[in-house]
């Protein structure tokens, strides 16, 4: 997910507010090829420390808002975008190969159109467009995420569904496979839509544990079992140094205690945010530093731990190695 396209849209937002009204999604940004060099070479440190080595499940957006279109709201496939950015693509293709990255599929823009399209014709709205930034406004600490809600299914908006479509079928075209996954934007997600995704080859909705439907109201759903047709996976585990999260490593190391405890698998809540420098180099860096402890602790407390992605978890589950 883009965020802004530049520096100038985060200065903006300073202009009109202050830094203090931050969150850290105001300085989000694409991850950059330098991003993820840091990334990859800090997972390849310990390679040969594990059975099955540090591996990440990356759940990608598949369509960014088209500046460049002035008369309405359109979007820019990720593939087409990885055309222009031809060593960012080739980053996510070594990771690939290099078994260090397992994209999965997030959504399509991970915003509700029509609440977008509503802020556009706003004098911040248009004036955030012109910048490149339009969801900036969203990002306020203080002020409400009117944005959300890309699967919401409340208004019977049929959109969604072709939304959907586009967003696996970009998937696919970016990636070469269909995605066994999808993570609800803003952990938010219509029950109506199970028999929608469920035909595009979804087996599984990540983060259960944090899902709310259209009202608010907690989806509650058996982690690691099959329940409407889909497996369910909670995120039991956090790693987020920023510091209105307070998520460091020592944090992460105390919750995956608690999930082998319990016999579960601990799978880690981890942002691209995390590690996107472009705009925010120490949070990024501060992150990488806190990841470096818990695969060093992993490595003395547990040795024969094992790292996978989300869709050999889903492997695991249909083979039904995990027991109850």
């Amino acid at each position: 997910m883009q965020g802004s396209l530049s520096y100038d849209g985060v200065e903006l937002l300073e202009n009109k507010f202050t830094r203090g009204d931050f969150s850290r999604w105001t300085t989000d940004s694409i991850e950059t090829v330098e991003d993820l060099h840091l990334l990859y070479d800090l997972l390849k440190k310990y390679k040969n420390s594990f059975e099955k080595p540090p591996i990440i499940t990356g759940n990608f957006i598949t369509h960014n808002i088209n500046y460049n279109s002035k008369n309405n709201l359109t979007y820019v496939p990720l593939s087409d975008y990885l055309k222009n950015n031809s060593e960012l693509n080739k980053m996510y293709n070594r990771g690939i190969s290099d078994n260090l990255l397992r994209p999965q599929l997030h959504g399509f823009s991970h915003y509700n159109h029509q609440k977008l399209i509503s802020f556009l014709k706003t004098d911040l709205g248009q004036e955030l467009f012109d910048i490149g930034f339009l969801t900036g406004y969203s990002t306020m600490r203080n002020i409400p995420n009117e944005f959300k809600g890309e699967l919401n299914f409340h208004n019977r908006d049929n959109s969604i569904i072709e939304k959907i479509k586009l967003s696996v079928d970009e998937f696919y075209k970016t990636f070469g496979y269909y995605s066994e996954s999808i993570i609800p934007p803003h952990f938010i997600f219509d029950m109506e839509l199970v028999k929608i995704i469920k035909k595009h080859n979804i087996q599984t909705i990540q983060a259960c544990n944090r899902l709310v439907n259209n009202n608010e109201k907690r989806l509650r759903k058996i982690y690691f079992r099959q329940q409407k047709g889909l497996y369910w996976f909670p995120r039991n585990v956090r790693l987020d140094p920023h510091e209105d999260y307070g998520f460091y490593a020592k944090d992460c190391l105390h919750l995956i205690e608690k999930a082998f405890r319990y016999k579960m698998p601990a799978i880690i809540d981890f942002h691209r945010v995390n590690i996107s420098g472009n705009y925010n180099p120490s949070y990024r860096d501060r992150t990488l530093i806190e990841l470096s402890k818990v695969f060093d602790s992993i490595r003395k407390n547990w040795p024969d731990a094992k790292f996978i992605s989300t869709p050999e978890l889903i492997s695991i589950c249909q083979s039904n190695e995990i027991q109850g």
